[in-house]
């Protein structure tokens, strides 16, 4: 087995909050994520948005942060975005 190495992202990343109960069928999440009480986040691929998978709270808290045209959205505009209004 190959050794792990660190890569940087050149993109962004999809992400969503958890919705404390919702089906997460269709989502990949790891037998060591529990969502219930970690209320992390759900990620998705941008090119095929049927690929999606859970992050964990303290990953995404350590790893993430908004992107720069989604810190200058209202508030509207976000409620407006998570809605799809």
């Amino acid at each position: 087995m190959q050794e792990w190495r660190r890569f940087v992202r050149r993109g962004y990343s999809l992400m969503r909050l958890y919705r404390k109960g919702e089906d997460l069928t269709n989502v990949s999440v790891s037998k060591e994520d529990d969502p219930i009480n970690d209320m992390g986040m759900i990620a998705c691929n941008p090119d095929n948005p049927k690929d999606q998978w859970y992050v964990a709270r303290a990953y995404f808290d350590k790893n993430f942060e908004l992107h720069p045209d989604e810190k200058a959205k209202s508030f509207d505009q976000r409620r407006d975005d998570f809605f799809d209004k």
